[in-house]
């Protein structure tokens, strides 16, 4: 008898106390980047080439950085797998946390304050500093 009270004690506090994991959200990849003041920032094609998170998703994935020289080819190998699922997506896609923490990553590298704070806050709002 105690045995199976400490067993139903134990899973009813695990129950409480454990959620379950949500499900991950899609991520828009046609989410346009926005400049400072509010307004689509537009490539070197003007207002129809709109830079969007896909874009600059593939260009970092895509880029070798000059301090990655040494970079073991099973990480260039899954930095390609990505591009190609985030390019053959047509809007919206869900990313494993391993994919966003990559994005993330080469994305932090690749552009400045303006693209990071953004495509960090899309696709995982709750590492944005405070």
């Amino acid at each position: 008898m105690k045995t199976f009270t400490t067993a139903f004690v134990l899973a009813s506090f695990l129950s409480v106390t454990t959620p379950w994991p949500a499900a991950a959200a899609p991520i828009d990849f046609n989410t346009p980047m926005m400049s400072i003041d509010g307004k689509p920032i537009t490539d070197e094609k003007g207002a129809a080439g709109t830079v969007t998170l896909k874009k600059i998703a593939l260009e970092a994935l895509l880029t070798g950085f000059p301090d990655e020289t040494t970079l073991p080819g099973e990480e260039k190998a899954k930095r390609y797998v990505l591009a190609v699922k985030i390019a053959a997506a047509d809007g919206k896609l869900e990313l494993t946390s391993e994919e966003v923490t990559m994005l993330r990553k080469v994305v932090g590298k690749g552009y400045g304050p303006l693209v990071v704070g953004q495509v960090w806050k899309i696709i995982d709002p709750a590492t944005m500093p405070k």
